[in-house]
């Protein structure tokens, strides 16, 4: 049925994730899309979601001199679709905040719904400041509270998607096998 249609299309946008964020093929994340968003997934007419839209895509390195990845300065702040750690100044970011908006994505599939609501200049600020102080969506009890494996698969996912957290959050790869 419907449920696992979304459940499929989740986890082929979760294994699109994964592949950008490992691309190198070992597993470092060397790519973060950095807009993911359900305008920025294009369903193909055999039903199968590709990500789109890497205008704004940033590439992670290995620093050689201090033995680390680099990470990337935010630039985009509406608050709509974004990770905690985007909200802010001067915040070092990585491929984790494309997890958080994964789980925007798979909130939306889940409820049909944006996980901030309407998009509005008036709730600008207010959800600015919630995203910021790493405050999740309110998911309907309807979804919450049912005893449906997929939907509770969801619940799941969408939860390891919305941890504070960016190093505790988890992988593209964790999300699409869940």
């Amino acid at each position: 049925g419907i449920l696992r249609l979304k459940r499929n299309i989740a986890a082929m946008i979760a294994m699109g994730v994964q592949d950008i964020h490992e691309i190198d093929g070992i597993g470092n994340a060397t790519m973060v899309h950095y807009d993911i968003n359900p305008m920025n997934v294009a369903i193909t007419f055999g039903g199968i979601p590709k990500l789109n839209d890497f205008n704004v895509a940033e590439f992670i390195q290995w620093d050689n001199v201090k033995n680390t990845r680099t990470h990337f300065v935010g630039r985009l702040k509406e608050p709509w679709w974004r990770a905690p750690e985007e909200m802010q100044e001067h915040s070092l970011l990585d491929e984790k905040v494309d997890i958080y908006s994964l789980g925007n994505i798979l909130y939306y599939i889940l409820t049909g719904s944006g996980p901030r609501g309407a998009q509005t200049k008036e709730r600008f600020d207010k959800v600015r400041k919630n995203v910021g102080n790493g405050e999740p969506p309110n998911i309907p009890s309807k979804y919450k509270d049912s005893t449906n494996p997929i939907i509770k698969a969801f619940i799941v996912a969408i939860g390891h998607c919305y941890i504070v957290d960016p190093k505790e959050r988890s992988s593209a790869r964790d999300i699409a096998s869940e």
